[in-house]
């Protein structure tokens, strides 16, 4: 679908989000949203859950760093970033449902921290699926 000006018009994916229109499945734009998302939601929350964040404040805040890195950095032009994105999906997604399903079992699901955790679990689980998805293609050389 085009404009006016013959100009390609992005289309709607998951979430609502666009879809590269030029690169059959790249979803790179997708993880980038999510990894900003994922780092937004750790720099309002951790005001809050400072006094109780496993591994501490700074490793916290170096998290959210190189989640906004790996966002910048994203781009179809790397297979190497993209792995990047795969293993960095896997890591958050393991390390907040982890942390959730600990905090679910000694305070059951009422507890204000669970819930941040596990929106983060879910976050990352969704950058993973998008960043599989394109890392995959790119293996097998269909972004081309």
């Amino acid at each position: 679908m085009e404009n006016e000006d013959n100009i390609p018009i992005p289309k709607r994916s998951f979430l609502g989000l666009r879809k590269h229109t030029t690169i059959p499945h790249y979803h790179g734009h997708i993880v980038r949203r999510l990894f900003v998302l994922a780092g937004l939601i750790m720099l309002v929350g951790l005001p809050f859950f400072a006094s109780v964040v496993t591994g501490g404040v700074l490793m916290a805040i170096s998290g959210i760093l190189v989640l906004g890195l790996y966002a910048g950095l994203t781009t179809p032009k790397h297979t190497w970033i993209m792995w990047g994105d795969v293993v960095l999906s896997v890591l958050g997604s393991f390390t907040f449902e982890v942390i959730a399903i600990s905090l679910y079992n000694r305070h059951g699901s009422m507890e204000t921290y669970f819930v941040f955790n596990q929106a983060l679990a879910l976050v990352f689980f969704l950058a993973l699926y998008f960043s599989v998805k394109t890392f995959r293609a790119m293996l097998l050389k269909q972004t081309q």
